[in-house]
């Protein structure tokens, strides 16, 4: 074929796309539109007001320190850790929890001292009286963690840091 035969045939393949589209289009626009104006949002849920009785509450409450009922020397026991699990449940199924006693005074300002000094270095530390009147001592505590293994890396930092002889506790429920 020659190259104006084919200018030809593409010049009508063109017209005729474009004739077909026009079409469509004049077809399309000349019908009416019909458009689902129905709501397709659900009808609100039938929810009936509850009446919650109110209790002075506070009058049965005691303040407590939450510090001195977790760390009391009844919960608390020196393990082995060769004897114990690093991390684990307890048998109330919650977390077992690691302090570190670093130390024990038997005033309030070298308490303090110690736990300055163990917060500057970025540990998390917190001392916890003895409350006994007699004979008052203070202990130094750093944690708590739930990871033993975690708990010994801070003995071994601390004990490095402050030339101390730490303890690993653990809360016994």
């Amino acid at each position: 074929m020659t190259s104006s035969v084919q200018l030809k045939l593409i010049g009508l393949a063109v017209a005729t796309a474009a004739a077909l589209l026009g079409y469509f289009i004049w077809m399309s626009a000349s019908e009416s539109l019909n458009i689902d104006q129905r709501t397709r949002i659900p009808a609100p849920p039938e929810i009936a007001a509850i009446q919650f009785l109110s209790t002075d509450s506070t009058a049965d409450m005691q303040p407590t320190n939450d510090a001195q009922v977790l760390l009391s020397s009844s919960n608390l026991s020196v393990e082995e850790a060769n004897q114990a699990t690093t991390f684990g449940l307890e048998s109330d199924n919650l977390p077992k929890i690691w302090v570190l006693q670093v130390g024990e005074a038997s005033d309030a300002e070298t308490a303090n001292n110690m736990l300055l000094r163990l917060r500057n270095k970025g540990h998390k530390a917190f001392v916890q009286p003895t409350g006994k009147t007699a004979e008052n001592r203070y202990f130094v505590y750093v944690g708590p963690k739930i990871d033993l293994l975690t708990i010994q890396r801070d003995k071994t930092t601390i004990d490095r840091q402050f030339a101390a002889t730490s303890t690993v506790v653990r809360y016994v429920r």
